[in-house]
């Protein structure tokens, strides 16, 4: 919240600054000392808040008491802060009891005065009016809206809407409301099925407008609808008739991942001797040829396969060497 001292005018509380609070504070003695006197050239600033801001709690604090507390309340505060008036009381439940009634007595008396108009739009069909009230986070529970045959009214808080007489009649029982979260959501059902074209009858209104209706389209409007070939469900088609390949068709199948499974499954269902060929093949051939036939690859070194995987291994062969003679 946000206080102001006695010194200090009510109209430096802008629109943007009590838009960021949640109470209003005028003090109506200085700060820092209980059993002030109460400072009454402070109530009109009470005034002034409330006439700016209807749904912001305004509180006053300093020098309340049961003499005091009337213009406070009946000036628009509805939090009263006091101190030495109950703690001094012979009855200090009474007070309080005193203060609650006063200030709820003033805040019925505020609500009847200073009701606003809240912003409020409609559309229409033939059979029902769509009201929106554009009013955000209303409670539902203290949401009051009442029909009958000729009118709707609603309340929330200190905003009220009357509208009387309508256009046309309306179903009460078939009419009815939702509170959302931006706005409340009013729907009235007409007993008589037209256009209305606004909300309220001045009593020289033209008739109402007849429901509407779309003429049948003649022989030449009727739309043909061609029939498309579906490109898109042939191509999926035939792509599916393709046979996608395995490992066990193309070991080559999947990339790196799928060669490296292929691997396994083969080294992990051979024989010890399968698995030694296998070993031995490949790291000799560096990774150019793999062997389960230990009875081959056993008979000597596996040469590299490939005329340029063979240039590659002599390349890296004389660098080893190199490296080597320079060591």
């Amino acid at each position: 919240g946000i206080a102001i001292s006695p010194a200090t005018p009510s109209t430096v509380i802008t629109d943007e600054i009590a838009e960021a609070a949640d109470m209003l504070l005028v003090m109506t003695v200085q700060p820092g000392q209980g059993g002030q006197k109460f400072r009454p050239e402070c109530v009109p600033k009470v005034a002034e808040l409330r006439a700016r801001f209807p749904n912001k709690d305004i509180e006053v604090d300093g020098g309340v008491s049961p003499d005091t507390i009337g213009p406070c309340a009946e000036a628009g505060s509805n939090v009263i802060v006091a101190g030495t008036a109950v703690f001094r009381a012979q009855d200090p439940e009474g007070v309080i009891a005193g203060f609650k009634q006063t200030v709820n007595e003033a805040q019925a008396k505020l609500a009847a005065t200073m009701s606003t108009e809240p912003r409020h739009q409609f559309y229409e069909s033939d059979d029902k009016v769509t009201l929106s009230v554009m009013l955000k986070d209303c409670k539902p529970e203290e949401v009051k809206i009442s029909f009958t045959n000729k009118s709707v009214d609603f309340q929330y808080e200190n905003y009220q809407l009357h509208l009387e007489p309508l256009k046309a009649q309306i179903d009460p029982a078939e009419s009815g409301y939702r509170v959302g979260k931006v706005k409340v959501e009013i729907w009235l059902k007409k007993r008589a099925a037209a256009r209305w074209g606004g909300l309220v009858s001045d009593g020289s209104d033209a008739p109402l407008l007849p429901p509407s209706a779309a003429p049948p389209p003649s022989a030449d409007e009727v739309p043909v609808h061609r029939r498309h070939k579906n490109w898109e469900g042939a191509a999926d088609a035939e792509l599916s008739k393709e046979k996608e390949k395995t490992l066990s068709d193309d070991p080559n199948a999947g990339g790196d991942a799928a060669l490296n499974s292929f691997f396994q499954q083969i080294y992990s269902g051979g024989d010890e001797d399968q698995r030694r060929a296998m070993m031995k093949s490949f790291v000799e051939s560096g990774g150019t040829a793999l062997s389960t036939n230990w009875d081959e690859v056993g008979k000597g070194r596996v040469e590299v396969a490939g005329e340029d995987n063979k240039k590659i291994a002599a390349k890296a062969e004389a660098a080893k060497k190199k490296k080597r003679g320079g060591a």
